[in-house]
């Protein structure tokens, strides 16, 4: 007897497809400038590094080591040192060369996004530890002979040596609180503090009742200086602070004015009215989310709903010229009904992966949909969740966080509720349930694949956007809101110096404080 069999093909679409190039083509690209980026540093580090090792070679042949002196034997210990330093610097930098020369498999690549270990074999940068021997034959070779050139003996077996230079992860699961030592204070002239952003080692604070803006730059040991100050204005209050380089920055002001301002000399260069030439104009109360990336600026609001994107000429420039705007974008989002008539709402919008797209939180149900500048879907995800709500309607967060590196983004649902998509995988790959302290919003920053989350009693807690797993057991920061104090705790976690991620608060007394997440024990080996 004969059996009807079925053969179930993938459904492509041509826009998937393009979108899935496009991705991967964007991706292999970052990786390839970052990887080239990487080789030119290392080389360059490393001939510091064999000039030095001449240097201290041709010291200790100078010395006389039968005739020197109990300070002289001091010395040449000093110098030994400071090679065994400098051998082993080299050996890491090496180490990083010979894993970014090494051509990827592009085949094995390709057919691990289909599997289900497909995780281990994406971003495998952060699998290479400084401290851990490399047991590849290129690497242990390269490492043999780098041992022979400094050391001038042949090559042979010899243990492995503990030495200060010993990189540590600048965060751990052992239970540590914060102590004085890693705690310092930005001297501010506000009366208070209403807006903090930082980028690279600079800080901005804001004051909304003075108008008054203050950059800060703070060193590896958390001392800080004033960089400028600036007066916004008396009818100004800023919407959105965005930072545009180390020494320029915008601001979206209340009129929705985008406003360009030179750090170095402390004036606004240009000021543009974003809705001069808008039919549809915004309304304060159903703004979303404004969002900045290369040239291109985003303003979603719920209204309509509606989403714009401006294209800004003159931003790449050196100079404090004005920009201006080149192209104006206006999507409007499918505003589908379900059984029950409900209407579904724009909760979030940002700047997508790949150029000229963007991705967008709705409910009814909660979905993910790419859109492209021109208005066309490109892709939408179901996200099959059904939220349980802990606080009130008014007080729900809706939140996306994108990490370009590892191709994840963050969903904040409902206040409590995390979800990471994979874009690789095509899939939720993690969810998580936080445990509020109270039913006001949980503060959610993401940084270089690190989560700070902030509540309303003042902890902070810090976790692993790879599988959302604490990267401390807990940070807890005193004294930030006054008993009774119903506001959000104010802080910025985008602040890195000396490349140890820096936490910024305000507490009750409105000190701006400035906290290293953990500092790096050279000394004891773990």
């Amino acid at each position: 007897m004969a059996i009807n069999q079925t053969h179930v093909h993938p459904h492509y679409t041509l826009p998937g497809v393009m979108h899935y190039l496009q991705t991967e083509f964007t991706k292999n690209e970052r990786d390839r400038i970052t990887w080239e980026l990487e080789r030119s540093e290392m080389k360059a580090r490393i001939a510091e590094l064999e000039g030095e090792n001449r240097d201290l070679k041709h010291q200790l042949n100078q010395m006389k080591p039968k005739s020197v002196s109990a300070e002289g034997e001091r010395e040449v210990k000093s110098v030994s040192d400071s090679l065994l330093k400098s051998k082993l610097a080299v050996q890491e930098n090496v180490k990083e060369i010979i894993y970014l020369l090494k051509s990827p498999n592009t085949v094995n690549q390709l057919e691990s996004l289909n599997s289900k270990d497909a995780g281990a074999h994406l971003h495998e940068l952060e699998k290479l530890n400084v401290n851990t021997p490399i047991d590849d034959d290129v690497g242990a070779n390269g490492m043999d002979i780098l041992n022979n050139a400094l050391l001038d003996k042949p090559k042979q077996d010899s243990p492995r040596v503990s030495s200060p230079t010993e990189v540590k992860s600048l965060f751990s699961t052992t239970s540590k609180r914060e102590s004085s030592e890693t705690v310092s204070k930005i001297q501010s002239d506000l009366q208070k503090v209403d807006l903090i952003s930082s980028f690279g080692d600079l800080v901005a604070l804001y004051d909304a009742d003075s108008r008054s803006l203050e950059i800060h730059q703070v060193d590896p040991n958390l001392k800080s200086k004033s960089v400028t100050k600036i007066s916004i204005g008396k009818d100004c209050n800023i919407l959105k602070f965005l930072w545009v380089s180390s020494s320029k920055f915008f601001i979206v002001d209340n009129s929705l004015h985008l406003k360009l301002y030179s750090i170095s000399s402390a004036s606004l260069i240009s000021d543009l009215n974003l809705l001069q030439d808008s039919k549809n104009p915004f309304s304060l109360d159903d703004i979303i989310n404004i969002d900045f990336k290369n040239k291109w600026l985003l303003i979603a609001g719920n209204n309509k709903p509606q989403i714009k994107i401006w294209e800004l000429g003159n931003i790449d420039a050196t100079e404090d010229v004005p920009i201006n705007i080149k192209e104006v974008y206006g999507i409007e989002h499918d505003n589908e009904y379900d059984d029950n008539n409900d209407s579904a709402e724009i909760l979030d919008c940002i700047f997508g992966i790949t150029e000229k797209s963007l991705i967008l939180l709705s409910s009814n149900p909660y979905q993910l949909t790419i859109y492209d500048f021109e208005g066309k879907p490109l892709q939408k995800i179901d996200l099959k969740v059904d939220t349980i709500l802990s606080g009130k309607p008014d007080e729900e967060c809706y939140h996306l966080f994108l990490d370009e590196k590892t191709s994840k983004l963050l969903i904040q649902l409902s206040n409590e509720r995390l979800l990471v998509y994979s874009f690789d995988k095509k899939k939720i790959v993690l969810k998580e349930q936080l445990t509020p302290s109270s039913t006001l919003p949980i503060q959610l920053n993401l940084n270089d694949s690190i989560i700070s989350i902030s509540y309303n009693n003042g902890d902070f807690e810090f976790r692993n956007l790879e599988n959302l797993k604490p990267l401390i057991d807990e940070f807890i920061v005193t004294n930030i809101n006054p008993p009774g104090n119903e506001e959000p705790v104010l802080f910025s976690s985008n602040l890195t110096v000396d490349s140890i991620p820096v936490l910024i608060t305000v507490n009750k007394n409105n000190e701006v404080l400035l906290h290293k997440i953990k500092l790096i024990d050279a000394g004891r080996k773990e």
